[in-house]
């Protein structure tokens, strides 16, 4: 019985996935549905999950790779400042996104790009879109750069540390080695093949995210918090802002399929504050714990601060397979998207040697794309997520709401516009702060594989009890 409920819940999530690609992954009937008539796919397709299930959903939908990034963000803005940032947006978030189901319900559709095409038109529609494509592969840039960083750390501990791959640098993993280990699994084009494998890949990564909050609290028990605690850092907080804003990118396309999936959409606004608020906890939990424990010595990426045991490989080789089985659910909505555009064939290409072909080549370019921009801001990815979070998510999730939102509703009262306003000056100050902190900083994170955050030598696998 509860296998059967899990697996019905899964395929009620996959379908949630499918729908959310910003506008080809709908589906190709979508796609020429909307291209031949000019009309918006049904948002309306029948109630089919409660509003458990619809929580759980957005809650997944939050929580993902990009929380690894949060501690960081606290230990760039500081403790007190970045909780209250990361609880500001989430609560102004809620009225902009509950706004936008509006406008999805009226325009009875469930994919952001339609609304927006239904309000401003199809320039605008395609601008969006592209929004969003750079939204998801800037997370797909992301997970280059953790994946690189965790393999190198795992090979590092089962070589004993050998010289020969001490002395590989880190744009050749991310280079050479990630993309052997992303590539087969983007070549899979039907998402619900891989819908166990991602479902144990949720699981795996709940399970690390307990063992690295469980790891650090008991670091935080025996040693206490470390020094260099800061409340408010001032010349970095926009930065933290723009991190934590990051961590949207999941909901955006994921938030109206699942109201139109919800059996009482009436119910969307009560489920989608639940689910904001489950997200502040776990969220501000989680990075509170890692920047008490770790101070300023922590990584970019907090898992790397796991120190290099046994246990930490079980949860280093785990999370970094975890990460590698999900990429496809990041990476493919964009490249439909990109496929679309530059005008390639709509199907699999199952009968169509050449046009796979065409398709397999372009995905592994993309990636080989997504690889040199890793290189390029592995040393410094908070800076990176922080401008994609003040250049694409603060327009998607807090200034387009409102603009389509009054652009439905004439006669909307005119506060509907100082959210916009607001939006459009706190994007600007995280870009701007964002690239002088990029051409002031001169001092690269030190990723050495061999020792832990004490400077301590790493004991060799032979050695250790």
């Amino acid at each position: 019985m509860a296998g059967q409920a899990a697996t019905d819940f899964w395929k009620e999530a996959m379908m949630v996935i499918d729908m959310s690609v910003p506008a080809r992954g709908v589906g190709e009937e979508a796609y020429v549905l909307v291209e031949s008539l000019g009309q918006y796919p049904r948002g309306d397709v029948g109630g089919r999950i409660s509003n458990v299930k619809a929580f759980f959903l957005m809650l997944k939908s939050y929580i993902g790779t990009s929380i690894l990034i949060l501690p960081k963000a606290f230990s760039d803005g500081g403790l007190s400042a970045s909780t209250t940032t990361l609880i500001i947006s989430g609560l102004l978030s809620i009225p902009c996104l509950t706004l936008m189901g509006k406008v999805a319900e009226h325009l009875d559709t469930s994919m952001y790009q339609y609304i927006i095409t239904g309000t401003f038109g199809k320039s605008w529609g395609n601008f969006v879109a592209a929004m969003l494509v750079c939204s998801q592969l800037s997370c797909c840039v992301m997970n280059f750069a953790f994946l690189s960083a965790t393999l190198r750390k795992v090979i590092l501990y089962w070589t004993d540390c050998d010289q020969w791959v001490q002395d590989w640098e880190q744009w050749l993993f991310i280079l050479c080695v990630v993309p052997m280990l992303l590539t087969p699994i983007v070549l899979v084009r039907k998402l619900h093949r891989l819908a166990i494998p991602v479902l144990l890949s949720d699981v795996v990564i709940i399970l690390g995210i307990l063992v690295m909050t469980s790891q650090a609290v008991l670091t935080l028990y025996d040693r206490g918090p470390a020094e260099r605690i800061k409340q408010f850092t001032p010349n970095d907080i926009m930065v933290s802002v723009g991190t934590d804003l990051f961590t949207f990118e999941g909901a955006v396309v994921t938030i109206l399929p699942i109201r139109s999936l919800m059996e009482y959409p009436e119910d969307f606004p009560k489920v989608l504050t639940l689910a904001i608020s489950a997200r502040m906890v776990v969220y501000i939990g989680f990075a509170s714990v890692q920047y008490l424990t770790y101070g300023s010595n922590i990584h970019t990426t907090c898992i790397l601060n796991v120190p290099d045991t046994m246990l930490g490989q079980f949860l280093f080789t785990p999370y970094m397979l975890a990460i590698s089985i999900m990429f496809p659910q990041v990476f493919h909505p964009a490249t439909r998207v990109l496929e679309g555009w530059l005008g390639m064939p709509v199907g699999s290409g199952k009968h169509d040697l050449y046009n796979k072909m065409k398709k397999n080549a372009f995905r592994f370019g993309l990636m080989t794309l997504m690889g040199a921009i890793a290189v390029a801001i592995s040393r410094r990815l908070d800076i990176f997520t922080s401008i994609c979070g003040g250049v694409l998510l603060i327009p998607l999730v807090f200034t387009i709401p409102c603009l389509a939102y009054r652009r439905i509703h004439k006669n909307a009262s005119p506060i509907f516009l100082i959210m916009p306003i607001f939006a459009t000056l706190v994007s600007i100050g995280i870009v701007v702060q964002a690239v002088l902190l990029a051409f002031n900083y001169t001092e690269d994170e030190k990723l050495d594989g061999c020792r832990d955050l004490n400077a301590s030598i790493i004991v060799p696998p032979h050695a250790r009890l």
